[in-house]
């Protein structure tokens, strides 16, 4: 399977754009659009969403599938470090890789609901608002829900610094 990266370079290679044409279109820097297709970014939810209309696709194509969107310890580790922001955590010492199968093995032991939100937030990178109208939920219920799905993460990757 393909990574973001590839995914983003391919669909704007065949679309004819440069990267300066799709940062200019996404109203955002060319270099960020070079981050993107070399694996050193992950596009956020507007960008993909907007990627996805200008490559005529949906934003599963260009993104993935959820069990697929940790699909590298280099995504582990960005996508960890986005999460560590927002929980004011340090840095796991779990090294990418064992974070990548906790954070697997702790979706899957999830409800379908908990991985809407959890991915909503941290891989498409949507709003608590927008989360909770695409899942007819309130805002606040939202903001709960993932703070105890954060919560419950450092739990599950503590127990793997553990060992």
């Amino acid at each position: 399977m393909k990574s973001i990266a590839e995914t983003v370079a391919e669909m704007r290679a065949r679309e004819g754009l440069t990267q300066q044409e799709l940062a200019d279109l996404l109203y955002v820097s060319r270099s960020l659009v070079a981050m993107w297709e070399a694996g050193e970014r992950i596009p956020d939810g507007v960008s993909v969403a907007e990627m996805a209309r200008i490559f005529g696709v949906s934003e599963r194509d260009i993104a993935g599938e959820p069990e697929y969107a940790y699909g590298s310890p280099h995504e582990m580790g960005l996508i960890s470090a986005e999460i560590g922001e927002f929980t004011g955590s340090a840095p796991s010492k779990v090294p990418a890789d064992k974070r990548l199968g906790v954070l697997k093995d702790f979706l899957a032991s999830r409800s379908k609901k908990d991985v809407d939100i959890f991915m909503g937030r941290y891989f498409y990178m949507k709003t608590f608002k927008t989360i909770a109208n695409e899942l007819n939920m309130n805002e606040a219920a939202v903001r709960v829900r993932l703070g105890r799905l954060r919560k419950k993460l450092n739990s599950a990757l503590g127990k793997e610094e553990e060992k």
